[in-house]
């Protein structure tokens, strides 16, 4: 199924949201809107921000949740070179921080950013190595709180698509998995079939 979207959507019209474009199936964008207004976490990390078209939609998300000045987004990339960074600096909710994401001392930044008490998700969708994304896992999945998601995207990568990723997302996931039983895979955001994250929709269990 995912090539059968790579050729018809990725390859021919790819997904547009007010003028933004997105990296990301129209389906999981939606699963998105669902998830954070389901669970209604105050702080959202992202890592790998690119040209931050995810970073506006997941404030606007935010912002029709909980009004604004009461979330943040941050978000976490080592370049940043899409035109539409520039228009993040005008969203006063969200935090932008250069650096690796696997990097401790960029982890000890997006600790200082969380106010004392407020809930947290997250979204992982930088380097998409096995090891890379086995490091975020264990890095950010401590930051997560009780009955809030962990989603690591693009789990699709190794399955569908050429590559050597060492294992991939999947793989990493799946390791993290066997060795922390408080999270646990949510088929629901996959109910329409067509994601780029099978199995990557984790949450920590309340």
């Amino acid at each position: 199924m995912r090539p059968v979207y790579d050729f018809f959507v990725g390859k021919i019209n790819t997904p547009s949201w007010f003028g933004i474009g997105p990296l990301q199936v129209p389906s999981d964008i939606v699963m998105f809107q669902e998830v954070l207004y389901r669970t209604r976490p105050q702080v959202l990390i992202e890592t790998g921000t690119a040209g931050g078209a995810m970073t506006q939609i997941f404030a606007e998300f935010m912002r029709r949740i909980h009004g604004a000045g009461n979330f943040r987004v941050i978000t976490i990339e080592r370049i940043l070179e899409h035109p539409n960074v520039e228009d993040l600096a005008k969203i006063p909710e969200i935090s932008l921080i250069f650096g690796n994401s696997s990097d401790p001392e960029v982890v000890r930044q997006v600790q200082a950013l969380i106010p004392e008490g407020w809930s947290v998700a997250c979204t992982l969708d930088s380097d998409h190595s096995g090891d890379h994304v086995a490091k975020e896992l264990d890095l950010y999945g401590p930051l997560v709180t009780p009955g809030q998601y962990l989603v690591v995207q693009d789990t699709y990568l190794g399955i569908y698509s050429p590559g050597d990723y060492g294992g991939g997302p999947l793989g990493a996931v799946e390791a993290f998995l066997s060795e922390h039983q408080d999270f646990e895979i949510d088929m629901y955001p996959q109910r329409w079939l067509i994601t780029q994250n099978p199995f990557g929709w984790l949450r920590l269990k309340s």
